[in-house]
């Protein structure tokens, strides 16, 4: 079988594998996440259960998820990062015109720094 020459060309090849190769690795990051996520709480829930099979008291600790104000400062300065990191770069390419989208994680970052702000003043 032979391929057709237009499928060969740099300008058809480029999205051929860049649009597959961006989608994975949405994909693979999502994964690598949720697997570690999944892989701690599997060892809290051993913890859990062998506190009951040897009869210890359970601290409420382990059941409550820690979310600290500090996690929200993180998270809005990354994400307001992020933002600002997509824009510039869209800017940069010649895409003004959907920089904008930019601003979904970054406003997105504003709203945990508001939250950790108001956390922090409590």
């Amino acid at each position: 079988m032979r391929i057709p020459e237009q499928l060969l060309q740099p300008e058809t090849i480029g999205p051929l594998i860049v649009t597959p190769a961006f989608f994975f690795t949405i994909f693979a990051s999502i994964a690598v996440i949720l697997w570690f996520r999944s892989r701690s709480e599997r060892a809290r829930h051993a913890m859990l259960s062998l506190l009951v099979e040897r009869g210890q008291p359970v601290p409420p600790e382990l059941f409550a998820k820690a979310r600290t104000p500090a996690s929200d400062l993180r998270r809005g300065v990354v994400l307001v990062a992020l933002g600002v990191g997509v824009a510039l770069s869209l800017l940069i390419f010649g895409l003004g015109r959907v920089a904008g989208f930019g601003l979904i994680p970054a406003l997105t970052g504003v709203g945990y720094l508001v939250v950790w702000r108001i956390e922090t003043k409590r």
